[in-house]
């Protein structure tokens, strides 16, 4: 699962959250994307005049509902497939991807 994006204003900003992308002034990278910011990487960002900053949104895990539904989904799909072991073993890792199991 792929976590999504979002732009904040710095005063949003809380120690713990990843940049979804670099930081620059102009062409200098202050903080690189996947940075986990801190405090003091907030304070200094403030002093430099950055106002807004891409970070990382929590993946939300799908409900048990939603799988259970990709569930149904994929045995229809592979309903005249066969029981043999990669038909089972592709099915299942598809719904482990759609599921957000990790890999």
């Amino acid at each position: 699962m792929k976590p999504k994006a979002q732009d904040i204003e710095l005063d949003q900003a809380q120690p713990g959250m990843i940049l979804a992308e670099d930081v620059k002034d102009g062409r200098t990278v202050l903080l690189p994307k996947g940075s986990v910011l801190s405090a003091p990487q907030l304070s200094s960002l403030a002093r430099r005049g950055v106002a807004q900053l891409r970070v990382e949104c929590p993946a939300v895990p799908p409900t048990s509902e939603e799988i259970e539904a990709a569930r149904q989904r994929l045995a229809h799909i592979f309903r005249r497939v066969g029981d043999d072991d990669l038909s089972r073993a592709l099915q299942g890792a598809l719904l482990n991807f759609r599921s957000g199991a990790p890999k």
